[in-house]
């Protein structure tokens, strides 16, 4: 029985592997060149949708008055070798509605 749970576990892994392979990748925030925990000021409404996988670079701030929208299903990945970081700062707003 526990292999089967962990053959699974491997099959359900790698399904979602191949399919967020397929999608493309937006790099958001300073770059992946900037250096680290370099600030990004989102100073406008954004909107990152599900067909594209985001990697956030730096320290990624959604300013006052600026919103950020998440679709459900996407895919956001932080940049380790710049400390990818959201900060929505007093004043910002974050619209999230995630997926079970």
């Amino acid at each position: 029985m526990k292999r089967l749970i962990t053959m699974t576990a491997v099959a359900i892994a790698g399904y979602a592997s191949a399919a967020s392979a397929a999608l493309p990748e937006v790099v958001i925030g300073a770059g992946t060149g900037a250096p680290v925990r370099t600030p990004y000021c989102q100073g406008f409404d954004r909107t990152l949708s599900a067909d594209t996988i985001y990697v956030l670079t730096g320290l990624y701030y959604v300013e006052p008055g600026a919103s950020l929208t998440i679709e459900p299903g996407t895919i956001i990945k932080g940049h380790d070798a710049t400390g990818g970081t959201l900060i929505v700062t007093r004043g910002g707003q974050i619209f999230a509605q995630g997926t079970p």
